[in-house]
């Protein structure tokens, strides 16, 4: 995926269970949330961390607000764990001969996601085909493309299946992409995961389902196959997928508009890296009546594999002007400093998609504590919304919106999010 890789990539820890279900012609995975690194100590540790490029009974684990799915490939199996990304297409994991990992003398911890030994595998077969992927943040994987069977659970095992085996790459975690053809690395196009999952009968469509609770909650799913009409309220509004120059690359659909709607009191004070406490002066705030700021449709991402949400700059600094006209921006963190109070729960960004569908979006899924000043004691609170030239819509706002993508009927279809343990679960066919 082509998202901007920013500080912000690590805001809690989640851990998904190894609870799934698996039925005809859909796979559903389950996942418990657990909080865990702190915004500040993502702050420091952000060096490390890089941006990468679900229900037969497949254990998911979100790290660092990325999405984690353990994998068994080869034979004897070889348990690997990747990130789920809809923002790509590839799969890759690590191979054991990586000269970066630390069994082999480098400084990556390659065991803690896992390895694959595709010398060790008697049912891998090497296709003499180069494989080489490089991120925005300047992380790479080269190795050779191949086959091998592949494991979700032991109800799925995908014969034959086409993935990538790194045996050089500075990252300690692979990819299991789940795009459109388009974004494959490989020159000839293949038939990736989700593609298999389809051909060898264990889902009727390429689609899949995704439902991802507030950062507070203790579970979620994504459905491969089929969609659960209990996790959302109102209607499904289809919306055709925009191409790319003629074709089929990124699930991203058109942006009309987004509205800034805060009723709570706001700090008065400026928020120059700090944010006044509790007991600090406010003042009376409220934007009801704003216009909303016009996105001029523009391509927006759904972006399973990003944190936050990027916009372009001229919307971020209108969305602050409504929002908090006291922000400031802080290069050491590399976002804006805005008032905690945001994070009162009758405030809230609207999202209006194709002109005809609104996702509403708690800013206290927006707006994210990262701490206090260690000189005042005060709280400091940083916006999940950055400036970028492309619209990527991440995690904090796909929180908010139950998201279908059909890679079959090349539409996406949103609808408010609802969170409840009910079920109601239809096969997309």
């Amino acid at each position: 995926m082509f998202s901007v890789n920013r500080l912000f990539q690590v805001w809690g820890l989640f851990q998904l269970a190894a609870f799934a279900v698996a039925s005809d012609g859909f796979v559903k995975v389950d996942f418990d949330v657990y909080q865990g690194l702190n915004l500040s100590a993502a702050l420091s540790s952000y060096s490390q961390i890089s941006r990468r490029d679900g229900s037969y009974d497949v254990s998911l684990v979100n790290e660092r607000l990325f999405y984690v799915s353990k994998l068994q490939i080869g034979t004897p199996e070889s348990e690997v764990s990747v990130l789920i990304d809809t923002g790509s297409s590839d799969l890759w994991v690590m191979s054991t001969k990586n000269p970066q990992c630390q069994d082999n003398g480098g400084s990556i911890d390659c065991e803690k996601y896992g390895t694959y030994n595709e010398s060790a595998s008697s049912t891998f077969h090497d296709n003499k085909t180069d494989f080489s992927i490089q991120y925005v943040d300047q992380s790479y994987a080269k190795g050779t493309w191949g086959t091998d069977t592949i494991s979700l659970n032991e109800a799925l095992k995908l014969e034959n299946a086409s993935f990538a085996v790194a045996d050089d790459s500075d990252s300690d975690v692979g990819v299991f992409g789940i795009g459109f053809k388009g974004l494959e690395s490989n020159p000839e196009q293949y038939s990736n995961l989700p593609i298999t999952m389809k051909e060898q009968g264990f889902i009727k469509k390429i689609a899949y389902s995704l439902y991802l609770t507030s950062a507070e909650s203790e579970s979620g799913s994504i459905l491969f196959g089929a969609i659960d009409h209990a996790k959302y309220d109102g209607e499904l509004a289809v919306i055709d997928i925009s191409k790319i120059n003629g074709d089929y690359g990124y699930l991203q659909i058109p942006l009309t508009s987004v509205s800034v709607d805060v009723k709570s009191n706001v700090d008065s004070q400026p928020s120059d890296n700090t944010v006044p406490s509790t007991g600090s002066s406010l003042r009376s705030f409220n934007n009801s009546g704003a216009q909303p700021i016009e996105a001029n449709n523009s391509q927006a991402l759904l972006d399973s594999g990003t944190t936050l949400t990027y916009l372009p700059d001229s919307l971020v600094q209108q969305v602050l002007e409504q929002a908090d006209k006291n922000a400031s921006y802080s290069p050491s963190a590399g976002g804006y400093i805005v008032s905690c109070t945001l994070r009162q729960p009758d405030n809230s960004m609207t999202f209006r998609f194709n002109d005809e569908k609104d996702i509403k979006v708690p800013f206290s899924d927006l707006v994210m504590q990262s701490g206090q000043d260690p000189n005042t004691g005060k709280a400091i609170c940083l916006l999940g919304l950055l400036p970028s030239q492309d619209v990527i819509l991440g995690d904090n706002f796909l929180r908010s919106s139950y998201t279908v993508f059909n890679l079959d009927d090349k539409t996406i279809s949103l609808a408010q999010l609802k969170q409840t343990n009910d079920e109601d679960i239809e096969v997309i066919n």
